[in-house]
């Protein structure tokens, strides 16, 4: 008796057997799937794929991109270590010097 199954279905029984990680015939024949059949709708599924144009997809930038500085320099006072990159605020810096001199 043969089964009438949707492409969706069919898609669905393809994408389950891909995963099995089972041969083809091995999963056709524990899951009572005609094997033959099986093969033409996966060459069928896998060519209508291919003839699909792309469509758009959307691309989002990172919100916050890893800053990374190529060069930098490490301040060592007391317990205190700061890694001062090479575009520092030096209005800043100073600031921060300051407070860590009156500290340690």
């Amino acid at each position: 008796m043969a089964i009438n199954r949707t492409k969706e279905e069919w898609a669905a029984l393809i994408a389950r057997q891909r995963s099995s990680g089972q041969s083809v015939k091995v999963w056709c024949a524990a899951n009572g799937v005609n094997y033959h059949t099986f093969v033409d709708r996966a060459s069928r599924n896998r060519s209508e794929s291919k003839q699909l144009s792309p469509g758009w997809v959307e691309v989002r930038e990172d919100p916050a991109p890893a800053k990374t500085s190529k060069s930098e320099i490490e301040v060592k006072t007391g317990a205190f270590t700061i890694a001062v990159p090479e575009d520092f605020n030096e209005a800043g810096f100073k600031r921060v010097c300051k407070v860590l001199t009156t500290l340690c």
